[in-house]
């Protein structure tokens, strides 16, 4: 562990590298090569701690392209993204909300490393070496991970299934906790209810969910929890408040274990059940 990234091991040949408590990448060992699945906020370099975990190759497999998870990539030279976000990649956006994530960390008392600066992150860009597309099946060498496209928080989004050790890596698509945000330039809650209905076919045969944020691990079962959820905030058959988020204003939908986060303006289709 070191003050700004802890490292566990959650399963076998799996790790999850935790950033500040609060931004989740994970190392996934086959035989002859390692995944890593997003690669951080990019303070710290991580590729130290990669390598002191595996010595195989290291692809990295970006679930989406939002700041907090490729920020590390330019350690490392084959890397994947979804075609609808491989602009990311390339000139990728710093938003308020990294200077808050910092800030805050700061704030707290705690010490960042030295690269990370005072009050603002720099990624540097990089060009994808290959592209993730459904069903697409990555051979790490005795393991394999299957590419889901789901889109609602981005639309590039992907989730990587090991069918057969049941273990879903899902990147910012759900997770407990922290607020799932439907609230960003190119977010889009109905395709997200789309991606979690395709998501909840497999999700009984799920052992272990491994988000980007919040709880981890955690069950298949917050699946089928999201996706009544989220079909009940999309009809306006759930309470809805309004709230303010790191992105601006939002409507809040809350449930036991997760929460939604809406544009401000949102409504349902036929107008609120409330």
């Amino acid at each position: 562990m070191t003050d700004w990234r802890e490292v566990r091991k959650i399963a076998p040949g799996v790790h999850v590298l935790t950033e500040a408590g609060r931004v989740h990448s994970y190392l996934v060992e086959g035989t002859q090569y390692a995944a890593l699945i997003d690669s951080g906020t990019g303070i710290g370099n991580i590729r130290t701690q990669v390598e002191a975990l595996t010595k195989q190759p290291v692809v990295v497999l970006n679930t989406h392209g939002h700041w907090d998870h490729i920020g590390g990539n330019h350690y490392f030279e084959q890397i994947g993204i979804h075609t609808a976000e491989a602009d990311l990649l390339r000139k990728p956006r710093v938003t308020e909300t990294a200077v808050q994530f910092l800030r805050s960390f700061q704030e707290e008392g705690d010490a960042a490393p030295a690269d990370a600066g005072e009050t603002d992150i720099e990624i540097a860009p990089v060009e994808p070496t290959f592209y993730l597309e459904q069903g697409q099946i990555i051979d790490l060498g005795g393991r394999q991970l299957q590419v889901w496209h789901t889109p609602g928080h981005s639309p590039g989004s992907v989730c990587f299934l090991d069918e057969e050790e049941r273990q879903l890596f899902c990147g910012d698509t759900v997770y407990q906790g922290p607020p799932i945000l439907l609230n960003l330039a190119g977010s889009d809650p109905q395709k997200m209810l789309d991606s979690y209905e395709l998501l909840a076919e497999m999700a009984w045969d799920i052992n272990l969910v491994l988000p980007g944020h919040g709880t981890t691990p955690t069950d298949g079962r917050l699946i089928h929890e999201a996706v009544d959820g989220l079909r009940r905030t999309l009809a306006g058959e759930a309470p809805m408040k309004k709230g303010i988020s790191a992105h601006g204003a939002a409507r809040i939908a809350a449930f036991d274990r997760f929460m939604f986060l809406l544009p401000p303006d949102w409504q349902p289709a036929e107008g609120e059940k409330q």
